[in-house]
């Protein structure tokens, strides 16, 4: 109707009266010129920034944690660091969890994070006989220290710009197992530094099946791409940042 030709103007008008807009991928830039109109000249593409050094393996921090949970060193833990609402589908990775976790008694599901379906993801998670392997934790000032204890990063959105999560579970040196939504391709290799999967609940499933069977020379070549990826390219969280002043004339 009227009103929706009315905001897509105002939307486009407002990128023709900004002097620079920046995003965080190539897909979201190619999005705002295809549905709002943004001129392409003004649109500058600067990729979520990470701090490497804080985020990347560390194997003390790692036992500590387990032990801190609970959780032996020889099992799997799977994790997911996401606000808890509709768009991030979380559900789709508890129902698979609880699929794999009976091929797979040795793993945990560790779930980051809060919002407004955190009640009802527990009871979700309740149903199953694999709750007694899956933790909620809340919202965490320090994620860093919880993707040090994993193994296994899950993104099972529906959408997404790029996600922050995801590079910072790649800096960790996590198995990445990603919804192919945009931004993600961007990142991740399928098979090759991570895997990207089908937006529904059967993509979750059937990558966590492929990272839960990967043997210990895959899952040691998929993790060390992963972190190369990020330190070859343009993650790195001061470097982005000076890229960003630089296109805002700021520096």
């Amino acid at each position: 109707g009227l009103w929706w030709h009315k905001d897509m103007f105002l939307k486009s008008l407002r990128g023709w009266l900004y002097k620079k807009i920046v995003t965080v991928g190539e897909e979201v830039k190619e999005r705002t010129v295809k549905w709002y109109n943004y001129p392409r000249s003004k649109i500058h593409t600067v990729y979520q920034g990470v701090d490497l050094k804080e985020f990347s393996p560390d194997s003390r921090i790692k036992e500590t944690m387990r032990k801190k949970y609970g959780i032996n060193n020889s099992d799997m833990v799977i994790i997911s660091t996401a606000r808890l609402s509709k768009e991030k589908c979380i559900y789709r990775l508890i129902n698979a969890f609880n699929v794999v976790y009976n091929n797979f008694k040795k793993c945990w599901l560790i779930i980051i994070g809060d919002g407004p379906l955190k009640d009802e993801l527990i009871e979700l998670s309740n149903k199953y006989d694999s709750k007694k392997q899956v933790k909620f934790l809340g919202y965490q000032e320090d994620v860093s220290i919880f993707l040090k204890m994993s193994d296994i990063f899950v993104l099972p959105s529906d959408i997404e710009g790029l996600s922050g999560a995801m590079i910072e579970a790649m800096a960790t040196g996590l198995i990445s197992v990603v919804t192919n939504v945009p931004g993600a391709k961007e990142v991740i290799s399928d098979g090759v530094n991570g895997f990207l999967v089908e937006p529904n609940e059967k993509g979750i499933l059937d990558g966590l099946r492929k990272a839960l069977k990967l043997n210990d020379s895959e899952r040691n070549e998929i993790s060390s791409n992963a972190r190369r990826f990020l330190l070859n390219g343009d993650f790195d969280l001061t470097k982005e940042i000076k890229k960003t002043l630089a296109i805002m004339e700021l520096n």
